[in-house]
């Protein structure tokens, strides 16, 4: 028997194709696999070599271009910008940039962004490059945490450089003064620092400054460190004359802020960090006067007008300062002030430092010397607006004690109310104006009438004067006649001179002659 299979009768045996399976794979299907793999090899391989995109959000994206602007750090590129597009709120633009991947690792949460452009101010001019090659993204790296991809871009570089050596300090001032970022912080007319923001703060009504002091000149910074504003120019009026003081034409043009240790106190010890903010005087001359912490306000409501009282003006007791005026207007929201009305009034705002009463600068005294001073003005403490320049009109609030009470109201606006006294020179207007009453009050028409009486009869009299003097005037008869009398007594006078003379000389010359005459003998017989 044969295994083949068996075929019907009478069918010729055909042949068979033998099927065999083939189990592994074609190598020409390695080519699109090896394809596929180079592809998304070269996929991974631009997008992990790619860095990170962040946000800035910048105020305006003035010079701003996608795919042109580069973004630099010490003038090397780190990135570009791939877009931008306003913030929901459309007061802000925010821009995309990617950052290259060898750069990811400056990215820190303290990191800085801001537009190059070309900045002209006081201090110089920066940024000229940027007319040729255009606006770049500036990027100053951070050094504190990691992981950040939003920021916020600033309006102008920092004025220090991150990780500059030096001392980072707040200083506060009540004036209106007007300094900027950039202004020059000096130490003995050298630029020890600068001024790095500006704020204010209106809780207390104060401007703050952040300044930056650079190294080595952080070293003289102190607890009995004093800072003043830069004037530029400088007069002293002595009895050695006038002296003008004049400054460089930078501290001129910026002003600025120096510091130093007033003369006569020790250096004091290096501050720390935590270091309460610096008070900045008015001038120089002004450090020497201290600055308390504690102050006691009160309302002075002022009857008469208040010009030249300004803010700052001092409160002075006996010629001593003990405070200072703070506010002369009305805005006070517990208070309706109707100036029109004849029983308004003018609030002034001014506060008592308690440590130059002699208590100490401290809570506990403060509430002793408000409770006494309570006391005191029942008892007659008042305030005067008193005038101490009668050129420019400058004035200052005068207390002192008077021996009777006033009837002021005991509060104003929450504020504790010293009675107003009527001051000298508004005693001398009063004075003068009753003056000016009485004289009103006298008969002036009846006087005038017998006065001009008198003038009459005495214009009467000199007109007859006129008429005699006129008749013996020169050439007249009357006048010749007077002449001829003058010489015949003349003569007169001439001849009884002599005789005159004699008769002082001997007072009984007339009865017995003259004293070297002879005597007379009688005449007679002889015997």
């Amino acid at each position: 028997m044969s295994d083949d299979p068996q075929q019907p009768d009478g069918v010729p045996q055909a042949n068979v194709a033998t099927v065999t399976h083939i189990k592994r794979w074609s190598p020409v299907w390695l080519v699109p696999l090896v394809a596929l793999a180079i592809g998304l090899w070269m996929v991974f391989a631009h997008y992990s070599s790619q860095g990170p995109v962040i946000e800035l959000r910048f105020k305006s994206a003035d010079g701003i271009k996608p795919d042109k602007t580069t973004v630099r750090t010490k003038s090397v590129e780190i990135g570009e910008v791939l877009g931008m597009r306003l913030a929901d709120n459309a007061q802000s633009v925010i821009v995309s940039v990617r950052v290259h991947k060898e750069s990811e690792h400056l990215l820190h949460k303290d990191s800085k962004f801001w537009i190059v452009r070309p900045r002209v101010s006081l201090l110089g001019v920066t940024g000229l490059g940027t007319l040729l090659s255009g606006a770049y993204i500036e990027m100053e790296p951070g050094s504190k945490g990691s992981g950040r991809r939003r920021f916020k871009g600033l309006d102008a570089p920092p004025e220090t450089p991150s990780g500059t050596p030096g001392l980072h300090l707040i200083l506060e001032s009540d004036s209106s003064k007007n300094l900027h970022a950039g202004t020059p912080v000096m130490f003995g007319g050298m630029n020890a620092g600068k001024i790095e923001d500006v704020d204010f703060d209106p809780k207390t009504r104060r401007i703050r400054y952040s300044a930056f002091i650079q190294d080595p000149y952080d070293r003289l910074i102190t607890d009995n460190t004093r800072f003043w504003f830069n004037s530029g120019i400088a007069a002293n009026i002595s009895a050695d004359g006038l002296r003008l003081e004049f400054a460089t034409l930078e501290t001129i043009a910026e002003g600025g802020i120096s510091f130093g240790v007033p003369e006569g106190q020790p250096l004091g010890s290096p501050i720390t960090k935590e270091h309460p903010p610096f008070m900045v005087y008015a001038n120089e001359d002004a450090i020497y006067e201290r600055i308390y912490r504690n102050a006691l306000e009160y309302i002075i409501l002022a009857e008469k007008s208040v010009r030249g009282l300004q803010q700052g003006a001092p409160v002075e007791y006996r010629g001593v300062k003990i405070g200072e005026v703070l506010r002369t207007d009305i805005e006070y929201s517990d208070e309706a002030i109707l100036l029109l009305e004849p029983s308004s009034r003018i609030p002034i705002l001014i506060k008592i430092e308690p440590a130059r009463l002699g208590y100490t600068d401290t809570d506990a005294d403060t509430e002793i010397a408000a409770v006494r001073l309570k006391e005191l003005i029942r008892s007659g403490l008042h305030g005067e607006i008193k005038t101490t320049n009668f050129v420019t009109g400058a004035k200052i609030v005068d207390i002192q004690h008077l021996s009777r009470r006033s009837a002021a109201p005991e509060s104003f606006a929450g504020y504790p109310v010293i009675p107003t006294a009527e001051g000298q020179v508004d005693q001398l207007l009063v004075l003068l104006e009753n003056t000016a009453k009485k004289v009103n009050d006298l008969p002036l028409q009846e006087v005038t009438d017998d006065t001009r009486a008198t003038l009459a009869k005495a214009q009467e009299m000199l007109d007859r004067y006129e008429e005699l003097a006129g008749a013996y005037s020169v050439g007249s008869e009357p006048h010749q006649e007077l002449v001829q009398n003058l010489k015949s007594l003349e003569r007169t006078l001439a001849e009884i001179t002599p005789l005159i003379r004699d008769v002082r000389q001997q007072p009984n010359r007339l009865i017995v002659g003259p004293r070297d005459a002879l005597d007379v003998e009688p005449t007679g017989a002889r015997q």
